[in-house]
């Protein structure tokens, strides 16, 4: 496909996600978005290089997406979660954004582009909740074998299933997610426009101007139960990670943009 197809392809994605999300499509508009974030990767663009892009310069304009807590059941907490981070931190990285977080509870916010974040956004809410409701199911399942086994569940009834259930599930599905974006960067054709650098540049330079405190301090997932660690691998192992499967991500256990 020639650079000028390319672009004019990647101009009527555009057009048509701006269209839908005129009209409150907001699911239509994601799916659009996704598709053009998918292409923008696959051959290095920015947002920039669009035709119709309304900016005086190839330096993308970058902004931060706070995610509700009250967005498709993602759940406020009074602190920090490290698997929550961990897995904002693995969802950015596919799809070219960075993260700030709050050191008082377990805020989020996407740093990137419009069009990046609103993907990003999406994906994590719908990871998170995943993760969230199997790591709940799981322990519960655990709990009952350890009952009927005549076994005690630990101080307080706490195992540590639970969190390290979460530790393996983020794991596993960074190295899927990191994987999938080197299969993407992999074909790259002579359409090829701007280096991805450009775009990383901008939002580093947006998180310096933001952000002028030292760096928050890293906190530890749990993996204090082996059980569950394993347990949180196999079930990432599982999750379909289809096109398709992003509306349905509860009942199939399916995440993804649309290609």
């Amino acid at each position: 496909m020639t650079q000028d197809k390319v672009l004019d392809k990647l101009s009527k994605i555009k057009a048509q996600m701006e269209s839908e999300g005129a009209i409150g499509n907001e699911h239509a508009a994601q799916a659009f978005a996704a598709k053009l974030q998918e292409l923008l990767l696959r051959h290095k663009l920015s947002i920039a290089d669009v035709p119709g892009q309304v900016t005086s310069t190839k330096e993308p304009e970058i902004i931060e997406a706070f995610v509700q807590s009250s967005k498709d059941g993602f759940v406020r907490s009074g602190r920090r979660q490290a698997w929550s981070e961990v897995l904002a931190t693995i969802v950015a990285n596919a799809y070219s954004c960075r993260i700030l977080i709050s050191t008082k509870s377990n805020a989020i916010w996407f740093v990137g582009t419009v069009e990046d974040t609103k993907v990003a956004e999406f994906v994590f809410v719908k990871l998170w909740r995943l993760a969230d409701n199997l790591a709940w199911t799981a322990n519960r399942t655990y709990r009952k074998k350890l009952r009927d086994a005549g076994h005690g569940i630990g101080s307080g009834g706490n195992s540590g299933f639970r969190q390290a259930f979460l530790t393996g599930f983020v794991r596993r599905m960074r190295e899927r997610l990191e994987t999938e974006r080197k299969e993407v960067l992999k074909d790259v054709t002579s359409t090829a426009l701007v280096p991805l650098k450009t775009l990383d540049h901008a939002i580093e330079k947006y998180i310096a101007e933001k952000c002028t405190g030292p760096a928050a301090p890293t906190i530890q997932m749990g993996l204090d139960n082996v059980d569950g660690f394993r347990a949180g691998i196999k079930t990432a192992n599982d999750v379909n990670l289809s096109q398709k499967g992003i509306e349905e991500t509860e009942n199939k256990k399916q995440i993804g943009g649309q290609k």
